[in-house]
Parts: C-alpha cells; structure tokens; sequence
C-alpha cells in the first residue's frame, strides 16, 4: 500500500485557533440565562471566564493538521458553504434560503477567544436536504439547541452532490467533540452511494461486507 500524501489543514477541533473550547459555557466564558430582553450573565467557573481551558490536544495548539489529500481534492470540487453565519431563526431561514431546493446545512455557533481575539464558527450539527433545505431547516429549528445559534448552508444540484456533501462535512468535523450527529450521514433512499472519502469505514466497510444500515 503506498503512502499517503498528505497537506496542513484547519485543525476542524479547534477550527484554527489552537485553543480547547469549554464546555461548561461553549467558549463563551459567561452562562447566559433568561429571554431576550432580559439576559443574566455570571462567569463561569469552569474556565473562570476566559472561555478556553488550554491547548487544543488534537493539534497541539498549532491549530494545523495533517490530512489525505482525497478530502482536501473532495471539499474543492463541493460548493462551498456560506462564508458568513446567521442567525438560527425563522426570519433568517425564511429570508436567506430559497425552497424546494436540495443544499447542505450545518449549525453551530461562533465564539470569542479571549486570548486570541478571533471569533470563530463552531460546528455542531451537519446535515442536507434532498428535497427542500428550507422545510428542513424550519423542522430541524423546532429542535434547537442552545449551542445551534446559527447556520451555514449551500444549495446542491444532485442528490448525489448533496450527499456527498454532507459526508465531507462530517468527516472534517468528526474530531470535534461538540458534533451532535450521532452517526454517518445516510445515502438517499433506494440509493447505494459510497461515501467519497476513500477510508471511510463508517459506511463503505458497510457495503463492502454486505452490511445493511439498521
């Protein structure tokens, strides 16, 4: 088997900062509590309000790692998500995303290291749509979380294209300990698309050993 020929990348734990997230206030460094117009905020005592407990361990705080080019090659020839986040609200998702169109999502929530002064997004849940982003934005919105604050999403032309998608997205966010999805995303109906990501064990290993999802 030969080798693999690896790149630096984004570490997708700490998406770049080098920092370890805490997970008492979601790097926050405050608890926030009550509705909208009225907001109670104490530090938090986990990581006495600077919002990170340390180095990332997955990159040593170097906030890069190395990985197959077979993902890098993948996320160029995908659609790009947004670039901006919004908000995770009927508003935005009414306004923002066209329906009945296929496309990708991910949520999330973006934060403000305190010793590093940068505000990044930081993704908790990857999904899709095969039919309507909109719709499933809308049903996915009356099961927020707290730390699904915003969103980011791109529309696909396939099915096919969304769901590869999706598994690009899960793959690069896999290591990070936030991701709410509990399992590999799944091919469209009737369908047996392959995971792209050639070492894929989650779902390939599945199809190559006759498995069927349960």
């Amino acid at each position: 088997m030969g080798s693999l020929n690896l790149s630096q990348v984004a570490c997708p734990q700490c998406n770049g900062t080098g920092w370890l997230n805490c997970p008492d206030c979601k790097g926050r460094g405050v608890y926030r509590q009550g509705a909208a117009l009225w907001t109670q905020r104490s530090v938090c005592t986990k990581c006495f309000g600077r919002g990170v407990l340390g180095k990332c361990e997955v990159c040593s705080g170097t906030g890069r790692i190395e990985r197959p080019n077979d993902i890098q090659n993948l996320q160029s020839s995908q659609p790009e998500l947004s670039v901006e986040n919004y908000e995770f609200s009927e508003d935005q998702v009414r306004s923002r995303v066209e329906k009945g169109r296929a496309g990708n999502y991910v949520l999330g929530y973006s934060a403000l290291h305190s010793d590093t002064n940068i505000r990044v997004f930081h993704p908790t849940f990857v999904g899709r749509s095969d039919s309507d982003l909109r719709e499933e934005l809308l049903t996915r919105l009356a099961k927020k979380k707290a730390w699904h604050d915003q969103f980011k999403f791109s529309y696909a032309a396939t099915v096919k294209e969304a769901f590869e998608k999706e598994c690009q997205e899960f793959h690069l966010a896999a290591s990070a300990k936030d991701l709410d999805n509990e399992k590999h995303p799944e091919p469209p109906a009737g369908t047996n698309f392959r995971c792209p990501i050639p070492d894929c064990s989650a779902l390939n290993h599945r199809y190559d050993t006759g498995e069927t999802s349960t």
